[in-house]
């Protein structure tokens, strides 16, 4: 779709970058610190490609390997804020003529939605627990930006070849981490913020592979997209990829996108109405756990443990007791403690829960989901929102045509109620892609 014809040319565009980068580089020399250099190379990189090869392609590679990035300059420039978190931010600035423009074509709901939810969490950005309120616009910046950063996304193959061919790249360092062999900014990154922030990084005494990514979760939803890649583009390359994201789900034991990635299975084929092959499935499964409730099989881990059969353990702890395994209990624990608070808070309390991968101590309120993150934050107004965006997908992923966004949209909204998927950085960038797509067919 073109843009209006209000959109800046190339030479302008140039002129605000270097306005901005001498702000950035004036900020650095007075503060001391120059990381901030960094920060200012990145937006270069990705508006001087923009500007010959008229893509975003380095701004999403940028985000795509945000946590690796972030890790490095912290390491080389320790600081309690990583700048790295801004670069969203001044591109956004840097292509605001475009995202207007963008905006403006989609259909009127579709805008207007946007604009509601940006103005509620701006508003319990600004209003609400000021105290927190160089926190809450960190959150701003990691809930929000990215909704108007898809839509720079013109079409799906610039956003999936990124995927696509960044793929190898990432498997292999995840099978590093695997063998224990981290980089050194990795390493006090683990130390020093992830087993202070993350439940999940360990299992047993054994770290769990994150490649590239902010955490674990991250990395495992990536996995599950590349799993359903067939569905997108068909090809030897493509099943490949699928199949080893699967095997690495098991042999990880990241269980949640697993989990889902059965249940989008489940759905494809109902949809297609292969329904042999649903009854195939649901009895292996069934068989599996009856196979495993039989023989021999330990199931609690001592935290001293290592080894493969630390992973291969905890992915089958499921079949024999998914209502009493600690991820399980974990979760429901989560949802009643943090459904009370929204009871005691109505209208919310500030979005200053999120900042989990910028600061170095967990959530003032913990909810292991994005749903209740949001509401908890934003309230009763933020929770009708939802449930009217909700309404509209599910009828979308019931009785609209099949496609691979419809696909992304389904595990969206799993993702949404049973994940963190708000304080992820490229991963967050597809959820809301899938849901814009889904929602306007002009986008």
């Amino acid at each position: 779709m073109k843009l209006n014809t209000f959109c800046l040319n190339n030479r302008n565009r140039f002129i605000l970058l270097s306005v901005i980068n001498a702000v950035i580089i004036t900020i650095s020399l007075i503060l001391g610190n120059y990381s901030l250099l960094i920060l200012a190379v990145f937006l270069s990189c990705a508006a001087m490609w923009n500007i010959s090869k008229n893509n975003h392609t380095v701004f999403f590679s940028i985000l795509l390997f945000y946590g690796l990035f972030s890790r490095i300059i912290s390491y080389y420039f320790p600081a309690e804020y990583n700048p790295i978190f801004l670069f969203t931010a001044f591109y956004l600035i840097l292509y605001g003529d475009h995202i207007i423009s963008r905006l403006m074509n989609l259909r009127k709901k579709t805008w207007a939605g946007i604009i509601v939810y940006t103005c509620i969490a701006l508003f319990y950005t600004i209003c609400i627990n000021k105290s927190y309120i160089f926190t809450q616009m960190i959150s701003f910046n990691i809930m929000i930006l990215p909704v108007f950063a898809v839509l720079l996304i013109r079409e799906n193959r610039e956003l999936i070849d990124i995927i696509i061919y960044s793929a190898p790249l990432i498997l292999i360092y995840s099978i590093f981490q695997y063998g224990g062999a981290f980089f050194q900014s990795d390493a006090v990154w683990i130390a020093e913020n992830a087993l202070k922030t993350y439940d999940s990084m360990k299992i047993a005494g054994n770290l769990r592979p994150f490649s590239v990514f902010s955490s674990v979760e991250e990395f495992g939803f990536f996995l599950m997209i590349l799993a359903i890649l067939p569905s997108y583009r068909k090809s030897r390359y493509t099943f490949s990829l699928s199949a080893i994201s699967v095997i690495m789900l098991f042999i990880y034991s990241i269980r949640l996108p697993l989990i889902m990635i059965i249940v989008f299975a489940v759905y494809y084929m109902l949809r297609k109405k292969y329904y042999r092959a649903v009854l195939i499935c649901i009895s292996a499964m069934l068989l599996i756990t009856v196979i495993l409730n039989i023989i021999p099989f330990k199931e609690k881990l001592h935290v001293s443990e290592t080894g493969p059969k630390v992973f291969i353990t905890h992915s089958l702890e499921p079949f024999r007791n998914i209502f009493s395994s600690y991820s399980f209990k974990k979760r429901i624990e989560y949802f009643s403690e943090n459904s009370i608070n929204f009871i005691k808070y109505p209208w919310g309390m500030g979005i200053n829960n999120n900042p989990r991968i910028l600061v170095h101590n967990k959530n003032i309120y913990d909810s292991e989901s994005a749903f209740m993150m949001l509401i908890l934050s934003c309230g009763i107004l933020m929770l009708i929102f939802i449930i009217a965006v909700y309404v509209n997908l599910i009828k979308k992923v019931i009785f609209g045509r099949m496609n691979f966004i419809l696909y992304l949209t389904f595990l969206g909204l799993f993702m949404l109620v049973f994940s963190h998927v708000l304080s992820f950085h490229f991963i967050n960038l597809i959820y809301y892609y899938a849901i814009i797509r889904s929602i306007d067919d002009r986008y």
